[in-house]
């Protein structure tokens, strides 16, 4: 007689999602409601490398599946064009949308190799 495939999960998943401001309200910290034991939440200004240096050492020695670098902005003015922007808003959209998560890649990329 064949067996049954289980559904239960062979491992738990755990999760670690980080929140510019610790203090507000949102979907990340509605997870950790629902879910502390599996959830935690840090929190990281993902435009500040020290805040990322420091993010890496409080997780270091643990060992991750999977990295989502969700971070981004727009202009303050959205209405504003390319021609119309300004050289220093369009650097603070930059450093937020490509430099920052390339940061977080490469300051935590340790995480996330196997070791054989």
């Amino acid at each position: 007689m064949p067996s049954t495939p289980s559904h239960e999960p062979t491992s738990t998943i755990l999760i670690v999602g980080t929140v510019r401001d610790n203090e507000s309200q949102t979907p990340l910290r509605d997870l950790l409601d629902g879910y502390g034991d599996r959830v935690e939440v840090e929190r990281l200004d993902i435009t500040e490398l020290d805040q990322i240096t420091s993010l890496h050492d409080r997780l270091a020695g643990r060992q991750f599946d999977m990295l989502f670098v969700n971070a981004g902005t727009a202009n303050i003015n959205q209405a504003e064009t390319i021609a119309d922007v300004s050289m220093e808003e369009f650097v603070r959209v930059m450093i937020t949308n490509a430099l920052s998560p390339m940061r977080v890649i490469e300051n935590c990329r340790i995480l996330f190799l196997r070791t054989a």
